[in-house]
């Protein structure tokens, strides 16, 4: 299973999810469950187009391609596309291993 480290949406001076401290990728990665503080080992539930590349390595056409091939779950907030993260795991740890042939 993969793991993510958690984010922390604590402002320095101790003031709890203070959004005036937060960038939109902080808030895009670190959501909180409705009535409940986050706990510090939960993983976000949405990542942007961009998190999404530096979490699974691959390229951004490439995660555009398997969003239409409907093998990674998408949703839109504004004009932002975000990725259900489950749904990225899911097609990552359903991908084939690689195979390597002996050289020599």
């Amino acid at each position: 299973m993969l793991r993510f480290p958690s984010i922390s949406r604590q402002a320095p001076g101790g003031a709890k999810d203070c959004v005036s401290e937060a960038s939109p990728q902080t808030m895009a990665l670190a959501p909180l469950a409705v009535g409940t503080e986050r706990a510090s080992h939960q993983a976000p539930i949405l990542v942007s187009i961009a998190d999404a590349r530096t979490i699974s390595g691959l390229s951004r056409s490439a995660i555009y391609r398997q969003m239409a091939a409907g093998n990674i779950r998408s949703v839109k907030a504004g004009s932002r596309t975000l990725i259900v993260l489950q749904s990225l795991v899911q097609h990552l740890e359903s991908l084939p291993p690689a195979t390597f042939r002996r050289s020599g």
